[in-house]
């Protein structure tokens, strides 16, 4: 009786051990599950946020754009006007340039876009100017697009999370083809190409043109 009264306590003991590191590992699971909820709840509330701000600065850039594209090529040039045009298009690129990743393709592609869409905006007829800023707004869509599955993809479960992921890659097969076109190289070799000597000379010589000076007010 003795002998099987121990083993009970032995079996009892060992029950109450492997109960108690399940309630340790139901805790720890719960805990690592909570953590990682609000984890996720903060950044991809973050990055939508991100998303937000980085489409409204799209928007007023292209506004800003076409602010430039009017002033410079008013006659006579109104020089206070149209610079003053140019430095908020400026401006409005350097905030977008520190948002981006310039180790992307794509967000470097932007930033391409946008420093010729200005030069073209100054000095380019209308119909260049139209050309690449259409181009520019369709690839910063492209990028505000994947930030926002990136969002999606960061809340979602394993499954989803895989669903969303071949059609990420669905779009950025769709979009390489996109911009293999000879038409879209073109633009996009020359979006990536500094500007020339000639073409800093055109700049310098606009902002130097005995023209440029604002009219005299009567």
């Amino acid at each position: 009786m003795q002998a099987l009264w121990n083993n009970f306590g032995q079996v009892a003991v060992v029950a109450a051990f492997i109960a108690l590191i399940g309630v340790a590992l139901k805790a720890a699971t719960d805990w690592l599950t909570t953590s990682r909820s609000k984890y996720v709840e903060v950044i991809a509330a973050e990055r939508i946020k991100w998303v937000g701000q980085l489409r409204e600065d799209f928007r007023e850039f292209g506004l800003q754009l076409d602010e430039v594209s009017y002033q410079f090529r008013q006659k006579p040039l109104n020089t206070k006007a149209a610079n003053e045009a140019l430095e908020g298009a400026s401006r409005h690129v350097n905030v977008i340039y520190l948002k981006l990743n310039l180790e992307d393709t794509l967000d470097s592609r932007v930033l391409g876009l946008m420093n010729r869409t200005v030069f073209l905006a100054r000095t380019g007829d209308l119909e260049d100017y139209a050309l690449f800023k259409s181009v520019m707004v369709r690839f910063a869509s492209y990028l505000l697009k994947d930030e926002w599955e990136k969002a999606k993809r960061e809340a979602a479960g394993p499954l989803r999370w895989l669903w969303l992921w071949l059609k990420q890659v669905r779009r950025r097969r769709e979009r390489a083809e996109f911009a293999k076109t000879e038409k879209m190289k073109s633009i996009l070799n020359l979006a990536a190409t500094p500007l020339s000597a000639e073409q800093r000379e055109i700049v310098r010589a606009q902002g130097n043109d005995s023209a440029a000076e604002e009219p005299v007010k009567k």
